[in-house]
């Protein structure tokens, strides 16, 4: 398990865990900013179109900026047009739970059989 995985993903997820604890920062946070939903676009657009960069350190810090505009500019999307509930939305969020407690076993299984099929191929 590199070190380079956790410092890159930790941050991700001590902003959802302070966004969790703490509701009026992600009612403050998740507002559609115009100047951000550009900026991010931007972004997007500069890193598709450039080429990847030479070094370590600028690539790395490349795709850490890409990854935290990329997703808070979908949580401000999503938190905008996706406050509401109804009865299929409810009931599809009550059922994802098993799926979400049990897609690794049979994703793991279907894995090995697939191995054991194409092992020889």
């Amino acid at each position: 398990f590199p070190l380079e995985t956790l410092t890159f993903n930790f941050p991700m997820f001590l902003f959802g865990y302070f966004c969790q604890k703490r509701k009026e920062l992600s009612l403050t946070f998740f507002r559609i900013s115009p100047l951000f939903a550009i900026l991010a676009t931007a972004a997007l657009c500069v890193a598709i179109w450039l080429p990847p960069p030479s070094g370590w350190i600028e690539s790395q810090l490349l795709s850490l900026t890409l990854r935290w505009m990329v997703v808070l500019f979908v949580l401000q999307l999503l938190s905008t047009f996706m406050n509401y509930s109804n009865a299929a939305l409810r009931y599809f969020s009550d059922a994802s739970y098993p799926v979400y407690l049990f897609h690794q076993p049979v994703i793991l299984m279907v894995g090995f059989l697939l191995l054991r099929f194409f092992r020889y191929w």
